[in-house]
Parts: structure tokens; C-alpha cells; sequence
């Protein structure tokens, strides 16, 4: 009844989004860089449909950072455009490392985003449907998207914060 040889394993689900993903390289303001990522699935049963991803990143130049982004994958289905909840801190070396070699005033070492992009359903009587959409953003300073997210940075580097509520019926 005592074991006397174990064998270690790794297993990886098949679903791109759930389970250890890395990513190796190197870019001039980052150094050499590993970006980690683990995806799992919250809840019980039927009601797994929140994706959790714990990032873990290291950065020869930068430093250590971590995150969380909780996404509801059956309003994501629905539209791609909400993400959920998102948070990442980074305890950057040092902050005056530019892409673009323009002079940056002091910042501080301590640098984070939060996001929260998410759709609310209210639960009013009739036969109108009424919603509320969240797209909110937190920026540690103005810097923070290009130094570590360049992607967004690209695409929408002044993030916006808007919370709207709509009313759908059968006739507007």
C-alpha cells in the first residue's frame, strides 16, 4: 500500500485561453522579457463561465509585474468588446526608459491599470429591456500603456470613461 515511484506530469487543456501559456523575447525597452499567463475557469458546473488569467511577467529592464483579468465568457460571446474586470501592477526599475527618447518628468516606481469594461442587465417589469454599460479605466500615470501594454497603446493610447444606460423595446 506504499508508493514507492511517482512520475510528475503537465496536462494542458485544449482551449487556447485556459491553462499555462509563455511567451519569450526581448524588445529595447523591456530587455530580455518572459510573459506568463494561466487561465482557469471559475465557478461550479453550469456556472463556470467566468475565465480568471493570473499574468506573471518578468523584464530584465523593467522588473517584476503581476495581473488579474476576470472575464464573463457568455457576455463576451455576446460582444467582444466587454472584457471585464482587469487589473496589473508592475514595480518598474526604472521609469524614464523611452521608446520615443523625449524626456519624461519623475515617476513613480509603483505603476498599475485598472479596467472595468462590463455590461449590467437591470431587472425591470415590461417588456422594454434595460442595460448598463461600464467602460472604466485607471492609469497609475500617462506613460503606462506604452511602456507595458504597447498593444492597446497602438490602438487607443487616451483610454475614455463612460458609463451609459439604454432602454430597448419593442418599437426604439
Amino acid at each position: 500500500d506504499t508508493p514507492i515511484f511517482w512520475l510528475p506530469y503537465f496536462s494542458q487543456p485544449l482551449d487556447g485561453d485556459l491553462g499555462y501559456h509563455f511567451i519569450p523575447g526581448a524588445r529595447s525597452n523591456w530587455g530580455a522579457y518572459l510573459l506568463n499567463s494561466y487561465g482557469l475557469m471559475l465557478g461550479e458546473g453550469e456556472n463556470r463561465r467566468i475565465l480568471s488569467r493570473w499574468n506573471f511577467d518578468l523584464r530584465s529592464e523593467r522588473g517584476v509585474a503581476a495581473g488579474i483579468d476576470l472575464l464573463d465568457r457568455d457576455v463576451e460571446r455576446e460582444n467582444p468588446n466587454i472584457t471585464g474586470f482587469s487589473f496589473y501592477y508592475a514595480n518598474d526599475l526604472d521609469p524614464t526608459i523611452s521608446r520615443t527618447g523625449l524626456p519624461r518628468p519623475q515617476l513613480n516606481e509603483d505603476r498599475w491599470r485598472a479596467m472595468l469594461q462590463q455590461r449590467f442587465m437591470l431587472p425591470f417589469e415590461g417588456g422594454e429591456r434595460w442595460r448598463i454599460d461600464a467602460n472604466l479605466s485607471a492609469l497609475s500615470d500617462n506613460y503606462f500603456l506604452e511602456d507595458f501594454d504597447p498593444r492597446a497603446f497602438s490602438t487607443d493610447p487616451n483610454p475614455d470613461n463612460t458609463l451609459g444606460l439604454f432602454r430597448q423595446g419593442e418599437n426604439s
